[in-house]
């Protein structure tokens, strides 16, 4: 017993180094229109980024259009694809199979693919962008999945 009380404390010890890490400035909890752009920048070739509307960008990646809806202490990204017959159960079988991502029809029947991302209590830039690099390698798996 006072061997596992040692092996979890020196656990504890390790663990809480590298929690301490990250330094307070490497940390936020809002993101900025700037952080958003580089970030999205740093994984593909973007087209087309530009602000629609306050705090929401659009921008173009292999001809689909994403949106990025920022709430500053949340972002969401948002992809829509038109389709022709994309059936519910399609759907729910990507809901059922994936984690991280949701899909389901808008009011126009059309396959969507969307994430959120809570910034509340702070995240690294290396959390923003793993969540980002998970969403496009989900689009590619995602337009597979409702084109059969």
């Amino acid at each position: 017993m006072k061997r596992f009380i040692q092996i979890l404390t020196a656990a504890a010890f390790l663990s809480a180094g590298a929690l301490q890490s990250a330094s307070a400035a490497d940390v936020f909890s809002a993101i900025s229109a700037p952080q958003i752009e580089r970030t999205i920048k740093g994984f593909r070739e973007v087209s087309d980024f530009k602000e629609v509307s306050n705090n929401t960008y659009s921008f173009v990646i292999d001809d689909l259009k994403i949106v990025i809806f920022n709430k500053k202490e949340t972002m969401q990204l948002y992809a829509g694809f038109r389709s022709s017959g994309t059936s519910l159960s399609t759907i729910n079988a990507w809901n059922k199979e994936h984690r991280f991502t949701r899909a389901y029809l808008d009011n126009d029947n059309d396959p969507v693919l969307e994430s959120d991302i809570d910034l509340t209590g702070g995240v690294t830039q290396e959390n923003v962008d793993e969540f980002v690099r998970t969403f496009f390698a989900s689009l590619v798996q995602y337009k597979k999945h409702i084109e059969g």
